[in-house]
């Protein structure tokens, strides 16, 4: 792509008039029509200058083999843009990666908790020979049981609502 393609790609992409960025490089408007056509180059100062008023570098600018694609996917959100709206493309791009963490997370919480309830219930399940049985125990004895069997709920939840958070997003990144 050439100089001028890509400068009448970043005045339109910034909403500039060839009049307003004229201006505010100092020059004629029919200087950057020329430019833009590709009829003649700007000194060396106004080059730089192009490059810091579109926040991009002048390799970008003078160098015909990087394309405008090529300039989107490493450019940072532009100062216009919100970094809120910059995250949410983000999630929207990349979210999937967080439901694999979440969906780990509540595997490794559920594995651990089913741990414990056998854990508590060999502790707490009387021996053979006292005459007493696991269900004649109290309640509150039973309490870690109850405990460990909710938290299990929970992990499964998440576990699940974790792939259905990583296959909504990897399909919507995909788009």
């Amino acid at each position: 792509m050439m100089f001028g393609e890509k400068l009448q790609y970043l005045r339109k992409l910034k909403g500039l008039s060839q009049e307003q960025l004229a201006a505010q490089l100092s020059v004629s408007r029919q200087a950057i029509s020329k430019w833009e056509l590709g009829e003649s180059l700007p000194d060396t100062n106004k080059i730089l200058l192009i490059s810091k008023i579109f926040e991009v570098t002048t390799d970008y600018l003078l160098d015909e083999s990087m394309d405008n694609k090529a300039f989107e996917q490493n450019s940072a959100p532009p100062k216009g843009e919100s970094t809120i709206h910059f995250a949410s493309n983000f999630i929207k791009k990349k979210g999937y990666l967080a439901g694999y963490i979440i969906s780990g997370y509540a595997a490794l919480v559920l594995l651990l908790s089913r741990f414990a309830h056998f854990a508590f219930k060999r502790m707490l399940t009387p021996p053979e020979g006292f005459g007493i049985t696991f269900s004649d125990l109290p309640s509150q004895i039973k309490l870690p049981l109850y405990f460990t069997d909710i938290i299990s709920i929970i992990a499964a939840i998440v576990l699940i609502a974790g792939i259905v958070f990583a296959v909504y997003f990897k399909k919507k990144g995909n788009k």
